[in-house]
């Protein structure tokens, strides 16, 4: 059964519109609840509900994950290259009833920057192998929530490069292109940090045919959020290693496709690159129960 909402309570399924704190906010008595109010592109939109549900965005599905008892989270990704307007969230519960909750994104304006590269770092491209490795990396979805928020910064260097630029290399447009995260100006050498804790799920290297990105790591923190760190120096874990929130993972380089030394570091939402800064300032609502697992929902 399909039932449009428009703010108001429809049997299992209700979208309250008020004000939350994202972390540690009280929780709604209505059924479901709708975030952030003003969703941009490149946001991390959370569909909260009191039972586990799936929610349909676009051509993808997304699963809940239970947060505490009788509380259940969904992450839905919003790509920077989404245009401003309505869209619709398909939402399922209990395999039979269904809703369709509007959802609008607001405008975002994203900035061109224009780099000059060597000829031969230019034409770098990446390899099918290197293509193949990190997109199985970022689509890990593990049901237990490792990360707890704010995320750290993960290099003491100054912030070069925001999320969502386009850009142009050597006076050529990157067509469907935009930055999946932010850069930080640092030396090479200088340290990398895990953001949160998390489980190192790759670990290339230009040895292995990492040709555009370089040295690379990607950590699995659970519930289908992954992050990845390129142009590393030197690597300093292992595959299948987990780490903590603060401990060095990597250092600052150069390799792959890079103007200089600094660290591109990303967070991707059930492998969609979205905006590391509501992570940083702690926007993802909300914070799971002390030792609480996390049990996935269905999904179709």
């Amino acid at each position: 059964m399909r039932r449009r909402l428009a703010g108001v309570a429809v049997g299992l399924w209700a979208l309250m519109a008020g004000p939350v704190t994202a972390e540690g906010g009280e929780w709604s008595a209505a059924d479901g609840r709708l975030l952030p109010e003003r969703p941009v592109p490149g946001s991390t939109v959370q569909v909260l509900t009191k039972v586990p549900v799936s929610v349909r965005f676009g051509e993808r599905d997304f699963p809940s994950f239970e947060i505490d008892k009788g509380r259940w989270r969904v992450l839905v990704p919003l790509s920077a290259l989404l245009k401003p307007g309505e869209y619709p969230l398909e939402v399922t519960a209990d395999q039979e009833t269904r809703a369709t909750v509007p959802l609008t994104i607001a405008p975002r304006t994203f900035a061109v920057q224009r780099l000059r590269l060597p000829r031969d770092r230019a034409a770098l491209e990446a390899t099918a192998s290197e293509e193949a490795a990190i997109g199985a990396a970022l689509r890990t979805v593990s049901p237990v929530q490792l990360w707890q928020l704010p995320f750290r910064r993960p290099s003491g260097g100054r912030i070069s490069s925001g999320f969502g630029l386009r850009r142009t290399y050597n006076s050529v447009w990157a067509s469907g292109y935009y930055h999946r995260g932010l850069d930080f100006a640092a030396p090479t050498g200088a340290g990398v940090i895990a953001p949160a804790a998390g489980r190192v799920v790759l670990v290339g290297t230009t040895q292995r045919g990492f040709r555009l990105h370089g040295n690379t790591v990607v950590l699995d923190h659970g519930q289908g959020v992954t992050s990845i760190y390129i142009h590393l120096s030197r690597i300093l874990v292992r595959q299948g290693e987990t780490v903590k929130a603060g401990q060095p993972i990597a250092k600052v380089g150069s390799t792959g496709r890079a103007s200089g030394p600094h660290l591109h570091w990303g967070i991707y939402t059930h492998a969609v690159a979205v905006d590391p800064g509501e992570w940083l300032a702690g926007r993802i609502c909300c914070r799971v129960a002390a030792n609480f697992g996390g049990r996935a929902g269905d999904a179709r």
